[in-house]
């Protein structure tokens, strides 16, 4: 009975971690760039050493990881000069107080130096690894889908749009934006879409229906625990010889 206890809680355990994953994917749906995540999970074989069960294996689950689904988001037309949308599995590149960082959040802004800048200040790097800068005398910025910015003074320079050989091994650092020990590489097949957002790539009806699965999973592990530890008071009093 105590093996039915710990299986269950297990269980309860990854179904917890799961359902958390799950209602924030759907706290993001509307989130600029963010992308869904699912969690990766291993069974786990014990060995049981005591009572009449010794030499056989308990099976234990465990949630090993969380991956992520790089997939693109949609695509809405915002209409701003400085709103870029990326198609393809790239990452702009932004320079933080930390070091660089990188996000699929292209909803930029200007700051007062004239540099492109995230929601949170953070400078927006071209490909020779400075801040992209428009002068106060520039205007009609344009950026094709190379990412090469020029504006009524002429060709500029170009977004550096790079990516990884192992995505999922990116982490969030919050503010849409991701690190990684990985060395980055110019991204190919990529698009840059000038005017335009990149939505979540949460699907809400999806997420819905996992919550509702995850959380009949979690009440009937709940479910099991209170029948075996009921069993085992039941045991415990007929031992006793209280009934």
């Amino acid at each position: 009975m105590e093996n039915a206890i710990l299986v269950a809680m297990s269980l309860q355990i990854a179904n917890r971690r799961s359902l958390n994953i799950v209602a924030n994917n759907i706290a993001n749906m509307n989130t600029t760039g963010f992308k869904a995540e699912n969690v990766l999970f291993e069974q786990i074989l014990q060995e049981v050493s005591s009572g009449t069960e010794v030499g056989s294996k308990i099976s234990f689950v465990q949630d090993k990881a969380v991956f992520r689904n790089f997939e693109d988001g949609g695509l809405v037309e915002t209409g701003g000069a400085i709103d870029v949308a990326l198609s393809g599995k790239g990452f702009f590149v932004i320079d933080t107080p930390d070091g660089r960082r990188y996000t699929r959040n292209g909803n930029f802004q200007m700051d007062e130096e004239g540099r492109l800048v995230t929601s949170e200040q953070h400078p927006v790097l071209d490909i020779t690894g400075n801040p992209i800068v428009i002068g106060p005398d520039e205007n009609d910025i344009q950026i094709a889908k190379d990412g090469s910015i020029e504006t009524s003074l002429g060709p500029k320079t170009s977004f550096d749009v790079v990516t990884f050989d192992n995505l999922n091994d990116m982490r969030k650092v919050g503010g849409s934006m991701y690190e990684t020990e990985q060395d980055p590489f110019p991204a190919e097949n990529v698009s840059v879409h000038q005017g335009m957002i990149e939505t979540s790539n949460v699907q809400p009806i999806m997420e819905i229906t996992k919550m509702i699965e995850v959380s009949r999973a979690y009440q009937s592990a709940a479910s099991m625990i209170n029948d075996a530890e009921d069993l085992q008071r039941k045991a415990v009093d007929e031992l006793s010889g209280t009934n």
